[in-house]
């Protein structure tokens, strides 16, 4: 109610004020919506369990120490047991040169 009243003492309309928080909450649901994107295309399966990697969290990364330049591809990937009805995020940072790879963050949810 207190909204109500600031709107008319301050000369703003209810009609201006209803369709300004009607925009607000459009964009909200858009920027919420769009933010958890997503574009997972299938690597590979093995019996129950398939392996996916999120296109648009590739990067590639040049660090360089005392022992030359390390070139690093980052990825998230998801890991979906189809028999536990799961699906598992990763962040994971890979070395070709090596042919290693190293966790960052995990992350479980339920499908």
């Amino acid at each position: 109610m207190k909204c109500l009243l600031f709107c008319r003492r301050e000369g703003i309309s209810l009609f201006r004020f209803s369709r300004l928080f009607a925009l607000v909450v459009a964009v909200m649901i858009y920027v919420c919506g769009t933010a958890s994107a997503e574009s997972m295309v299938f690597v590979d399966a093995n019996d129950q369990t398939g392996y996916y990697v999120d296109q648009d969290s590739i990067s590639k990364v040049d660090f360089t120490d005392k022992d030359g330049t390390h070139k690093f591809v980052r990825a998230r990937i998801a890991v979906i047991r189809a028999d536990l009805n799961r699906r598992y995020i990763y962040a994971m940072q890979f070395e070709p040169a090596k042919m290693t790879y190293q966790i960052f963050c995990f992350g479980s949810t339920g499908l």
